[in-house]
């Protein structure tokens, strides 16, 4: 130890000489100068195991101060230590506890110079390293063995290496001893010699072996090799199959639990399916769980299924049989939703029945939808909105594939017309004898199948798309003045009839050409008039000075009527008209019917 503490204050010393830079007889010592900040520069040692016992920490630096009322002195993590110089101003001795490095970890070091001047140096990082244990080792248990079936007992683990932070794992399991509340509050390894652990009645329920092992609860990992502890007693019985729940399953399906039934079963019993071992979960003497993957099932058939107990004793029970069927005829019982509005979105379809399975298919009018099996009683089903654009009763059925397997029977799904709306005619008038038109009506809700009525009778209708029809009227729906209800027929399933659009036919406006006779004397009797002109209408009316006379039409060019006595007895003149009736229609011009001398 005096070797390098020796070997330090030389090169201390000479650390010393070269600071002090010559001249001056004052030994280097500043007078009334303020103290300077110190400096480390390194420590001796820089690392130590976590655990060691006290020792000397060595401090290398520029301006520490040496005095007798004031000098330099060290901190450990903010906390004064004893300090003490090594002849030298650059160099100090620090005494560090045990304590001080009881746990892993990184120490700051400083160095405080007292005033005036002086103040705190920078940190300097000690390490505290966490010891390398030695590998664990299990040489013997005390109780050697013990009996199945038996009471909780403390099993003491003899061996090598341990530490006092460490742990016995039963099967891979954490067994404290009983007097551990927590990890944090426990010590199972009482000596480097021994563990102890607590363990419980139902560790030791089955005869056989339990796997112990010692581990390092500050890494995490098992460092002793794991060494079986026996567990004897009587011989495991040989176990027995009373059923198996579900008994049988359908080509193809999914992953399931197979409940096996029976007798004899213990923790460490095995569920074989024609031979080959399952994942098995002991429930209690009468009942095991094995998992069973699709696999096994992907052809029809049968399968044995046996439980073995192991050694000692044990054996395997006789086979139950495990049936894999073909695939059943699926059956429908019901649709949600059983109908649609024509031109709606895609939605899902829900289908109920029975004997479905996963690769079950629903088919729509025939066409093969996307399908997601729910269960054996519930499909889910994807529909297009292409598949509704039509009004109709469209069959719905379900396909299971081979082996086996089927179409079911069928299910109507309706895709029903709305009740179809019109918001405007046009034209919405024509003048009566116009030529036959096209007539857009506009609205909502037209299907292709859509029908324009015209009068309660059907006109040709074209569809140009859901809110636009386009009817053809012939000239002889317009020949006479009048209104007519135009409505929209959308056929079923669904559908119904628009509420009607008023379409008009006017009159024409007529005109006069001329009369004849268009004079007569003064009291001449009862004068035969004939109007000549156009756009006269059988409802047309000839007047006379504003009065009508009784008319007959004889063509639209031609009116007749007769001029009472009454109306000639004086000479002057009179004004003829025709006035045609609403709708449209109207007065005509006037013609002049000079009554003379």
């Amino acid at each position: 130890m005096r070797s390098w503490k020796a070997a330090i204050a030389a090169m201390a010393g000479m650390l010393a000489l070269a600071n002090c830079g010559g001249g001056g007889g004052n030994n280097g010592v500043v007078i009334n100068n303020p103290n300077p900040t110190p400096i480390i520069q390194s420590t001796f040692p820089g690392i130590i195991t976590q655990g060691s016992q006290p020792f000397t920490l060595f401090i290398q630096g520029i301006n520490f101060i040496a005095g007798s009322k004031g000098a330099s002195f060290a901190f450990w993590n903010g906390s004064p230590r004893s300090t003490f110089f090594n002849q030298t101003t650059t160099q100090l001795e620090v005494q560090i506890s045990a304590q001080d490095v009881a746990m892993p970890g990184l120490a700051q070091v400083t160095v405080v110079n007292p005033g005036p001047g002086g103040g705190v140096s920078g940190a300097v990082s000690f390490e505290i390293q966490a010891p390398v244990n030695p590998p664990r080792t299990i040489s013997s248990f005390l109780p050697a063995s013990t009996a199945a079936g038996g009471a909780a007992f403390k099993l003491t683990v003899n061996g090598t290496n341990f530490v006092s932070t460490d742990i016995v794992t039963w099967n891979g399991e954490l067994r404290l001893p009983s007097n551990c509340t927590s990890l944090n509050n426990c010590t199972a390894c009482p000596s480097p010699a021994e563990c102890i652990a607590e363990i419980s009645n139902t560790d030791i329920a089955a005869a056989g072996s339990a796997s112990v092992a010692v581990l390092d609860t500050v890494t995490g990992l098992v460092e002793s090799p794991s060494v079986n502890f026996p567990i004897t007693g009587p011989n495991n019985p040989v176990p027995s199959i009373s059923s198996l729940s579900p008994s049988s399953t359908i080509f193809g399906g999914p992953d399931f639990e197979l409940n096996v039934n029976g007798s004899n079963f213990v923790r460490t019993s095995i569920v074989d399916w024609n031979g080959m071992q399952l994942a098995t979960e002991f429930v209690n003497s009468g009942l095991v769980v094995a998992w069973v993957p699709a696999g096994l099932i992907s052809a029809t058939g049968t399968a044995s299924v046996t439980v073995v107990n192991p050694p000692p004793g044990g054996g395997t029970s006789t086979a139950a049989t495990f049936t894999i069927s073909n695939n059943p005829v699926p059956q429908l019982t019901l649709l949600s939703p059983s109908s649609a509005s024509v031109g709606g979105s895609a939605f899902i379809l829900t289908v109920n029945g029975t004997d479905f399975v996963p690769a079950s298919t629903v088919n729509f009018a025939g066409v093969p939808l996307m399908t997601s099996y729910s269960s054996d009683t519930q499909l889910l089903a994807t529909v297009p909105a292409a598949e509704i654009a039509v009004a109709g009763n469209f069959n719905v059925t379900v396909v299971n594939p081979a082996p086996g397997g089927g179409t079911s029977n069928a299910l109507v799904f309706m895709v029903t017309n709305l009740v179809p709306a019109i918001s405007s005619l046009d034209p919405s008038s024509v003048t009566a004898g116009s030529s036959g038109f096209g007539l857009n009506v506009n609205g909502s809700n037209f299907v292709t199948t859509s029908v324009v009525d015209w009068a309660g009778s059907a006109l040709t209708t074209t569809f140009v798309n859901n809110g636009l029809l386009i009817a053809s009227v012939p000239a002889s729906d317009v020949a006479a003045a009048g209104t007519v209800n135009v409505t929209v027929v959308n056929p079923s399933p669904g559908g119904g009839t628009s509420t009607p659009a008023v379409f008009t036919i006017d009159n024409p406006a007529p005109s006069i050409t001329s009369i004849n006779p268009s004079t007569a004397v003064a009291g001449a009797m009862n004068v035969f008039l004939t109007v000549n002109g156009t756009n006269f209408v059988p409802t047309s009316a000839i007047e006379w000075n504003g009065s009508k006379l009784t008319t007959a039409f004889v063509n639209s060019g031609e009116l007749t009527a007769t001029i009472p006595s009454g109306d000639t007895l004086s000479a002057g003149n009179a004004s003829v008209t025709v006035v045609n009736p609403t709708p449209g229609g109207g007065p005509s011009n006037a013609a002049t019917f000079t009554i003379t001398h």
